[in-house]
């Protein structure tokens, strides 16, 4: 697998740790209100950081397009997740039955599926192409 160095990629590693270091102190005061929702928002936050800056950084276009989709996973955990936090911060724990939770994530699940399966079925972009000729080729995004 061929990578290539991209400076904008320092910022994104920086947020990885900065998402990772909040994300476990959170972890580690889990009893305060909010915070496990929290822990696990900033780890879906360092997810997202973490495959954008691989995408930014593989050469392939299969590569790319692989850490795209698996961006999903973050990506379409962080509203879902914020929400919950905040929720359970502002002290309203009794608002997220297991009924509203299912509820909650059902969109989130559906666009990670779908993400995911896209190849068979077309249904999030029907093709994928270079954003522009300034950047070479090595950009890419989604059409539909």
């Amino acid at each position: 697998m061929a990578w290539q160095f991209q400076p904008y990629l320092l910022l994104l590693g920086g947020a990885v740790i900065i998402a990772l270091l909040v994300g476990w102190m959170c972890w580690r005061r889990r009893d305060a209100p909010g915070a496990q929702a929290f822990a696990l928002l900033m780890l879906a936050v360092a997810w997202w950081a973490a495959l954008r800056a691989l995408e930014g950084a593989a050469q392939t276009y299969e590569t790319k397009l692989t850490f795209g989709k698996l961006t999903y996973l973050g990506i379409a955990s962080v509203a879902p997740l914020w929400l919950m936090a905040a929720v359970s911060y502002c002290g309203y724990d009794r608002w997220l039955t297991r009924r509203r939770l299912v509820l909650l994530w059902i969109i989130p699940l559906s666009t990670i599926a779908l993400a995911l399966t896209n190849d068979w079925h077309g249904w999030l972009w029907s093709s994928v192409a270079a954003a522009s000729a300034a950047t070479s080729g090595r950009r890419y995004e989604a059409r539909s």
